[in-house]
């Protein structure tokens, strides 16, 4: 399965379950068509958007909540973290992990000790390695050098995923909190064929970056 194949399986899944404008907006933002302002108006409606002090910070639409900026979706995630409970499966793909706040980290650490187990999936590159080198010190940690394309995701099997857009070069970043067992599982089974054929990341792969 190619990246624009999943990714718009993922969201054409999601917007026919939920019925939500706002995953239909994020296909077009995704595909460069819109700009998130564009997307906010349409979804609040041009008099409502042109009344607002400030773009919103979230948005919820049905079950679906719509997250703006890359902090916001970083805390959205941390938080999910503190949700997941011994057995579960918290998988995620990122691009770009640097500057992640503590509480990703800590957050993630105390799932870990309740028993989740952490699959993800992150390109070994030296825009990455700080993370990795981090992430590896981590015990029940298992990471994988790949990717999901330009899709970021998190989420805890059988129950919630966050998937994530960013915009252009600004790193502008759409985020959608989709809490639904059925679609989560939908994108892990995808993730996890990309997870499956995928080199472990090792200390020596670490090393090789720094030499």
């Amino acid at each position: 399965m190619t990246e624009t194949d999943f990714i718009s399986m993922a969201l054409t899944v999601i917007a026919t379950i939920l019925g939500s404008i706002a995953v239909m907006l994020a296909i077009l933002h995704w595909r460069g068509e819109r700009s998130i302002k564009e997307s906010i108006k349409i979804l609040l409606g041009e008099k409502t958007y042109n009344a607002l002090p400030s773009l919103p910070t979230t948005l919820s639409v049905g079950k679906i909540t719509v997250i703006i900026g890359r902090s916001r979706v970083i805390s959205a995630v941390s938080d999910m973290f503190n949700r997941a409970q011994k057995g579960d499966v918290v998988f995620g793909a990122c691009r770009n992990c640097m500057n992640l706040e503590n509480d990703f980290f800590g957050n993630l650490v105390t799932a870990i000790s309740r028993g989740a187990k952490p699959e993800i999936l992150i390109p070994m590159n030296r825009s990455n390695v700080e993370f990795v080198r981090r992430a590896i010190q981590i015990d029940g940690m298992e990471i994988r050098d790949g990717d999901m394309g330009n899709l970021r995701l998190i989420g805890i099997l059988n129950k919630e995923v966050v998937l994530a857009f960013a915009q252009g070069n600004d790193g502008t970043y759409l985020g959608l909190h989709v809490p639904e067992k059925g679609i989560t599982n939908d994108i892990y089974l995808s993730f996890k064929e990309t997870f499956s054929q995928s080199p472990i990341i090792t200390q020596s792969d670490i090393d090789g970056m720094n030499s």
